[in-house]
């Protein structure tokens, strides 16, 4: 791990959980606009065909690249940063999919919606099998075309003078949001993760931190 990064991610999650929760039950301009911005972003992604798989593998770059910012890391450091959170995808694969067996399901209900409605939908009607047999320069060429889109969106958003701290976690939503879509996780045990995202962020911040 690169030094002094459990510093940087103590600074990054400090009172996330009550940070999230406040931007979600407010409905922040700044914060509704880049959930927006990001969700009308992917959208317009998946109907030029570009992957989902490849959409949540820009997205995961994006939060490791506004992680290293955040610190201040230099080029050196950033590239030995991107490296290491390479690393992290399965592990954190696997503690968000264990947490939506075990966060409280006593604010979901079937009248509660997603903090992302149409992306919900547009990813209900992807067909999978459409994604089968994508070359490598294929693969290639839509994560350049989707990282040149996920960057518009965060020098927009950096625009609105959001925070560097909520925009990584927005990234990192969108990515979960892609990866679980294809999953066995359910639309309920999804939501579940939308409502307490703020913690889920604070278990990546001590999965870092290890």
């Amino acid at each position: 791990m690169i030094p002094d990064m459990v510093e940087a991610s103590e600074v990054i999650y400090s009172d996330f959980e009550k940070d999230w929760e406040e931007l979600v039950e407010n409905q922040s301009s700044r914060f509704l606009g880049a959930m927006k911005n990001f969700e009308n972003e992917i959208v317009r992604l998946l109907d030029i065909r570009v992957s989902p798989i490849v959409i949540k593998l820009a997205l995961f770059y994006q939060w490791a690249r506004l992680i290293s910012w955040t610190h201040n890391l230099d080029n050196k450091q950033q590239e030995e940063w991107l490296l290491e959170i390479e690393k992290l995808m399965l592990p954190i694969t696997k503690l968000m999919r264990d947490m939506t067996k075990t966060l409280s399901a006593r604010k979901i209900n079937d009248n509660t919606d997603s903090l992302t409605p149409k992306l919900t939908k547009k990813l209900e009607d992807f067909d999978p099998e459409s994604d089968e047999g994508l070359s490598k320069d294929n693969i290639d060429k839509q994560f350049y075309i989707a990282n040149q889109s996920f960057f518009k969106v965060v020098e927009h958003c950096f625009q609105t003078k959001l925070g560097e701290k909520t925009l990584s976690s927005v990234c990192l939503f969108f990515w979960f949001k892609c990866f679980s879509a294809f999953t066995d996780i359910a639309e309920r045990d999804m939501l579940k993760i939308e409502r307490h995202w703020g913690r889920v962020m604070e278990s990546v911040s001590c999965l870092i931190e290890r």
